[in-house]
């Protein structure tokens, strides 16, 4: 009876693809063949988002260790942020070192789940009796796996299926830290979720602003790119640019092209002039960035879900088409 309210939540989902796109996403994903690098990539995301994960080494020293490291950590983390604001460290020094935390904080994580694993696992073959605990461990297994094995690429929102469960697992090592740690660390987890959030939301309204902002009476407007931006584009009344229609661009059109999203490729037929560019610089809402190319939408090897940056998040150039397309499939 339990299982029947996944199975029927995924139905009802897949009902909804196919009526929506005409395929179910389940089964219509590509095989992705397993890679050691995505494994680098999970752990560096996971590390990302688990704030919590300090207090997990309860199990493996004393409270008073556990709660000095705490403090410690916090008191760095903030540390690193002035020493970066007040430019006594270079942007790339210092987000090389944040990411090699982060895949220290998911690599403690993925050994002290293995070590609780095997720790519920004796217990359980001694006392003959399955707890809810097993149940957990199975739940991140099965998520951890799905992610790596299925997932196109990984990405914060896939891993934060996971936290919860990570959470009951060591639900006594987090209560042995006391009321004010756990106030602390909860603290930390609920400011730095907010300004990455906000950070998520000033990266989006950039796009949201600017595709606005381009107006130019006179002139049919061809868009490149993906993502939010290209939905912007279209409500701005954009046309969607593609190598299959770029014969229609005609002289006097113009052409957008943001710099740092995905994009489709500019037929290199094509000159353009570059008439103008929109851009915005950082603020402080903005300095725990999102802008590495989506970060917080998909994350690899090497780029975190989130980062210091006092970068524009992104630049927007305008390009002037000044002579007609001579290309024509249907002639060609």
């Amino acid at each position: 009876m339990i299982l029947a309210i996944p199975i029927a939540t995924l139905c009802l989902w897949s009902l909804w693809n196919h009526l929506e796109y005409g395929g179910i996403h389940l089964i219509g994903r590509p095989r992705k063949a397993f890679n050691l690098v995505d494994v680098w990539a999970f752990l560096g995301t996971l590390g990302s988002i688990s704030f919590f994960s300090i207090l997990i080494i309860q199990r493996f020293f004393s409270r008073k260790i556990s709660n000095i490291l705490l403090v410690i950590s916090i008191i760095s983390f903030i540390g690193f942020i002035i020493i970066f604001q007040i430019d006594i460290i270079n942007e790339e020094f210092i987000n090389k070192h944040i990411h090699t935390l982060f895949m220290i904080i998911g690599v403690i994580t993925i050994l002290s789940i293995i070590y609780k694993s095997i720790y519920i696992f004796i217990n359980t073959k001694k006392n003959n009796k399955l707890t809810y605990k097993f149940l957990i461990i199975t739940q991140i297994l099965g998520l951890t796996l799905f992610i790596n094995l299925y997932a196109p690429f990984i990405a914060t929102r896939h891993l934060l299926l996971i936290l919860p469960f990570i959470l009951i697992l060591f639900e006594e090592e987090i209560n042995k830290c006391g009321s004010f740690f756990e106030n602390l660390l909860l603290l930390k987890t609920i400011v730095f979720g907010i300004l990455i959030g906000v950070s998520d939301y000033c990266y989006a309204d950039f796009y949201r602003k600017k595709a606005a902002e381009i107006q130019f009476q006179g002139h049919i407007i061809w868009a490149t790119g993906h993502w939010g931006w290209q939905w912007y584009a279209k409500k701005a009344g954009m046309k969607i640019y593609s190598q299959d229609e770029d014969w229609k661009l005609k002289k006097g059109d113009l052409l957008i092209i943001p710099n740092n999203i995905a994009k489709q490729t500019i037929n290199e037929n094509i000159l353009l002039d570059t008439i103008a560019f929109k851009t915005e610089q950082y603020n402080y809402m903005t300095l725990i960035s999102v802008n590495n190319f989506a970060s917080l939408y998909n994350t690899f090897y090497k780029k975190p879900a989130w980062s210091l940056s006092k970068s524009t998040i992104d630049t927007i150039f305008i390009h002037y088409c000044p002579i007609k397309i001579e290309i024509n499939p249907f002639t060609s």
